[in-house]
């Protein structure tokens, strides 16, 4: 056993009798049992769950067609040092929470929600998560160019609607389609188009 600090609220607190191999850290625990237990809750809680939340939050931004918010913060470079990125702002928990009820009908999309959807148990490295995507940036530039072409706008709504079951495009109190929902649209038809690609050439990607 041995003596480590951790550090918090600003100062380093000493932390004795820590595990350094296999079997201090059975003693530790309790026996094999609890520590293999307290092993797989630690990877479930820091890792599976993250990772299954994002999961989650994909496959509701595809069958509603309502995007994640996200937000630009500054991240400057010596090239660039009024540079911005994107950072998602709301959680995947307050996320699903508002694209299920702006839906209306949230509970009717478990199925679909859930339908082949695993996460593979795995306690190395960090969780693998996606942030908001320059690609994301693609989708609101292309659904921008629909929204100022009112003439085929209705017709590529109608398109995206029926070439995607399960899509549905939101529009605002002014009756047209939502930027978002476009972008998000857009998002999950070019994800089936490259699908159905796959299956053509028999790869299950």
């Amino acid at each position: 056993m041995k003596t480590i600090n951790t550090s918090v609220l600003g100062f380093d607190v000493p932390v004795t009798k820590v595990p350094e191999n296999l079997q201090e850290a059975i003693t530790s625990a309790g026996g094999e049992d609890n520590l293999v237990r307290a092993f797989l809750n630690y990877i479930r809680f820091h890792r599976t769950n993250t990772e299954a939340r994002a999961l989650v939050a994909e496959r509701v931004e595809k069958l509603t067609g309502i995007a994640r918010d996200v937000k630009m913060v500054k991240a400057p470079t010596k090239a660039n040092p009024d540079n911005e990125r994107e950072e998602w702002n709301e959680s995947e928990a307050d996320y699903v929470k508002r694209a299920l009820a702006e839906h209306g009908d949230g509970a009717s999309l478990t199925p679909e929600i859930l339908k082949d959807l695993t996460v593979e148990f795995n306690a190395q490295g960090a969780a693998r998560v996606a942030g908001p995507r320059k690609l994301a940036q693609v989708y609101t530039k292309a659904a921008e160019q629909l929204l100022a072409n009112e003439a085929k706008l209705e017709t590529a709504v109608g398109m995206l609607e029926q070439l995607n079951p399960g899509i549905t495009i939101q529009r605002g109190e002014d009756g047209k389609p939502t930027l978002e929902s476009i972008a998000a649209a857009l998002k999950a038809n070019r994800e089936r188009v490259e699908r159905e690609a796959n299956a053509a050439l028999g790869l299950e990607v």
